[in-house]
């Protein structure tokens, strides 16, 4: 759910939320008539950069190697539906990283994946085949590019995937943005390059990301040379071209677009998109069919205690033409970095439903809301710490939803 900005701390940037938009069943969902009571449990210690499949019925996550130059295990487990739970007394290992070769999920005609660079640089993809049966296939490295922030395309029609990388610029000129095919990843086509601001790349500040099933991948542009502002515009892996989608930010600095995603829901023409807009306001965009600009639906500030916040991560989900989304807002002290303030996680109901709700008890460092849509009850992960800690423990919230 866009981006999408969920990141580990060793980097200064804001953490990509979730790559794609992941819709789910139709099924009747339940809001309860009695107030609601959080509840938020510690399930494990050391994970960070915890991905869900769309199906809510696989985990992978990134366990931090102490004293290893930010060398990092990824995991795998199968989820019980019924409980909620990862089955880690079965996990799986799959590979050691190093840097921002973090896992997120994929899906094509053959099923859901996931991929991720290990620390030889050679990107691999993990394919489901079965209740904690899994296999593992190598595109090898993708030449010698130092690549960072890799993102897959999420499009359940195709047969082959894309992947996008970033390569950061150790001086002053651009970062670039660049993609390959998995059924030719030698022919790497570069989208577009960006000025980096003092907070951290373009990139990292709004992740590129993939709207679900198709070859569109939304990214941020300055409109305004010289101004650390952002709009957005959508690259198309069929014509390789791209298109500029939102015009805010020469109206006012104030609609700047951070952590933007891009989301279809069902028996809708209509594209929509997620903005924290100028980092702080949840904002919903929208547009009839395939062209012109994208415009503001909706928005909705958050009754937070925290006096100076950043929003982020805005995680949609569907279920019975209801659509709900898990979010993290954490304070803004002049240099936050997602992972090192105090945050909390909120659900918020978008297009109608009016559901908000501050659902995170901890005290703490609050990161990457995702949802997991069990048989009966909806459940929101994050990774959390004490403040000034070095590892996240893994979060698991109550929510109002049910089946």
């Amino acid at each position: 759910m866009e981006n999408k900005i969920r990141m580990f701390m060793i980097a200064l940037l804001l953490s990509p939320a979730f790559f794609a938009c992941k819709t789910t069943s139709n099924d009747p969902i339940n809001t309860p008539s009695t107030a609601f009571v959080p509840k938020d449990s510690i399930i494990g210690n050391n994970f960070f950069q915890v991905e869900f499949s769309t199906d809510s019925k696989s985990m992978v996550w990134c366990e931090q190697i102490p004293a290893s130059s930010g060398k990092a295990k990824i995991w795998y487990a199968d989820m019980d539906l019924a409980s909620g739970l990862p089955n880690l007394s079965t996990k799986l290992l799959i590979d050691t990283i190093q840097g921002q070769g973090w896992p997120y999920w994929g899906h094509t005609t053959q099923g859901r994946f996931f991929i991720y660079m290990n620390q030889r640089k050679q990107i691999k993809f993990t394919r489901r085949i079965g209740t904690n049966n899994l296999q593992t296939f190598n595109l090898g490295v993708i030449n010698t590019q130092p690549k960072s922030l890799l993102n897959v395309s999420n499009d359940s029609t195709k047969v082959y995937f894309w992947v996008n990388y970033i390569v950061l610029n150790a001086g002053s000129g651009k970062d670039s943005l660049f993609a390959f095919r998995s059924d030719n990843p030698t022919q790497v086509k570069f989208i577009d390059a960006e000025v980096p601001n003092t907070g951290g790349s373009a990139y990292e500040l709004t992740f590129p990301r993939w709207q679900a099933n198709s070859e569109i991948l939304a990214y941020p542009f300055r409109p305004i040379a010289g101004q650390p502002y952002w709009d957005i515009k959508f690259w198309n892996g069929q014509t390789l071209a791209s298109t500029q989608v939102t015009n805010d930010v020469p109206s006012s600095v104030l609609n700047h677009h951070v952590d933007d995603l891009p989301f279809t829901l069902p028996n809708q023409t209509n594209t929509y998109l997620f903005s924290s807009k100028s980092a702080r306001t949840l904002s919903i965009y929208q547009r009839g069919g395939n062209s012109g600009f994208f415009t503001l639906s909706e928005s909705y500030t958050t009754p937070t205690t925290l006096s100076n916040y950043i929003l982020t991560s805005f995680e949609p989900f569907t279920i019975n033409f209801k659509t709900y989304g898990a979010y993290q807002v954490y304070e803004n002290n002049g240099t936050a970095i997602p992972g090192t303030t105090k945050g909390e996680i909120w659900l918020k109901g978008i297009l109608g439903e009016a559901t908000q709700l501050k659902i995170s008890t901890f005290d703490g460092v609050t990161v990457d809301p995702e949802y997991v849509i069990g048989n009966k009850k909806v459940w929101i992960y994050y990774y959390g710490k004490s403040v000034g800690s070095s590892l996240f423990d893994l979060h698991r919230c109550e929510t109002p939803l049910t089946k």
